[in-house]
């Protein structure tokens, strides 16, 4: 299916399927680079709540 573009109040939309408009940046990344990031953010945020999570169980550890 050909990704219909159209402008819609004064911004541009892409149709992803049919009758579901989405917004449209033409400046984003490609979808690659886009999934790339999302996925290296997500691993980040990962390893962030491991160390919460580690540092919360060893608080509670040291209370008991």
């Amino acid at each position: 299916m050909d990704k219909e573009i159209r402008w819609i109040k004064g911004k541009l939309y892409r149709e992803e399927c049919s009758g579901n408009w989405e917004p449209y940046d033409p400046d984003a990344p490609p979808d690659t680079e886009r999934v790339q990031n999302i996925k290296t953010r997500r691993a980040e945020l990962q390893t962030m709540l491991d160390h919460i999570r580690k540092a919360t169980n060893e608080l509670q550890n040291n209370r008991e």
